[in-house]
């Protein structure tokens, strides 16, 4: 799931001077934080599967 931060976060890159001027800055943080969440909410469920796994065995 890391795919999509890493996309967002080098296309933000590549255009930031575009952003900038546009003032598109918050819209693309708000953009980072949702593809944050899904990240982490992905990694707490397979952290959280894999432990109770690991106890259940």
């Amino acid at each position: 799931t890391r795919g999509p931060v890493a996309a967002h976060f080098s296309d933000t890159l590549a255009g930031l001077p575009v952003l900038r001027a546009s003032k598109q800055q918050e819209r693309f943080m708000d953009e980072m934080i949702e593809h944050l969440d899904a990240n982490t909410n992905a990694f707490l469920i397979l952290n959280t599967s894999t432990r109770w796994l690991g106890i259940a065995l």
